[in-house]
């Protein structure tokens, strides 16, 4: 994540807009239990591909805009996710290709935390820059530390 040449004593990261869970009514999972996207018409009783992607467009537009750039990192997934990763990735393939065709203008791509920082960085977008007592370490067992898990900012 660091190219070659750069600062290692400084670290990007990145603060999710709802913890690192899904938009709320999209976890596809059996232990969710949230509605799939149907996209096959024929089903008529329970076609709901606009209704669905409206309401996944309308969630993603509220976290843009507390954001600063035109990149937002949505995370797909929660604890005890892709228990059955099928039925996920069947809607995940649905949100991506159907947004496009719904709404022109978002794009949705499979991506990394890599390429998402890559892109930011393209946009030069500013970065907030916290140092010092932000960061308390926090220990949850013999080998497991978070920093930055308490805050005083």
């Amino acid at each position: 994540m660091f190219p070659i040449g750069k600062d290692l004593s400084k670290i990007t990261t990145h603060v999710m807009y709802d913890m690192y869970w899904s938009p709320k009514g999209f976890e596809f999972d059996d232990f969710f239990q949230d509605p799939f996207i149907v996209d096959d018409k024929r089903f008529i009783n329970s076609y709901n591909l606009e209704e669905r992607i409206s309401e996944w467009v309308a969630q993603i537009q509220e976290w843009a805009d507390h954001y600063e750039t035109s990149h937002l990192l949505v995370t797909m997934g929660n604890d005890f996710s892709y228990q059955n990763a099928e039925y996920i990735f069947v809607n995940l393939d649905i949100l991506v290709k159907r947004t496009q065709e719904l709404y022109p203008n978002i794009e949705v791509v499979y991506s990394t935390p890599s390429k998402y920082f890559e892109e930011r960085e393209k946009e030069k977008s500013s970065y907030l820059t916290l140092s010092g007592s932000e960061f308390i370490p926090y220990a949850d067992d013999k080998i497991s530390y978070w920093t930055g898990f308490y805050s005083s900012w």
